[in-house]
């Protein structure tokens, strides 16, 4: 009978993981990559359902995430092949994210901002002036 190592299939402390290994558990309502930590989202009355056919604001929140992403990054001194490399994503793909040019799914949103050190709901918040628009 072999041995199996006690770290084989262990994530390291400070590894960061990939894009396919983020879990959402509705249950609980929280999300986690196979990791110790689990990050809740948070969508409560504060965060109103949008309707489908509203374009306009569907792409605000693209545009809103990709600033909001790209501000955490750098703040955290991250390039993006950096970011890109950790999350399993192409550096050209998270550029279009950046700037709110692609249709972001919520794993591909949970993956950057747990390496961005970020929550997503945070960073889809719209700000309180285009909130009281409404």
């Amino acid at each position: 009978m072999t041995k199996r190592s006690p770290t084989l299939g262990r994530r390291a402390k400070n590894e960061i993981p990939k894009l396919d290994e983020f879990n959402h558990d509705a249950s609980t309502n929280t999300s986690s990559a196979n990791v110790s930590r689990t990050y809740p989202i948070n969508v409560g009355a504060s965060a109103p359902l949008l309707p489908p056919s509203d374009d306009t604001v569907r792409d605000s929140l693209f545009v809103l995430f990709g600033e909001r992403l790209r501000s955490a990054r750098l703040a955290l001194g991250l390039k993006q092949s950096e970011v890109a490399r950790l999350t399993g994503l192409t550096q050209q793909y998270l550029s279009l994210v950046e700037r709110g040019q692609k249709n972001v799914t919520l794993k591909t949103m949970m993956a950057l901002a747990y390496v961005v050190k970020q929550d997503v709901s945070t960073m889809l918040q719209l700000p309180e002036h285009s909130r009281s628009k409404s």
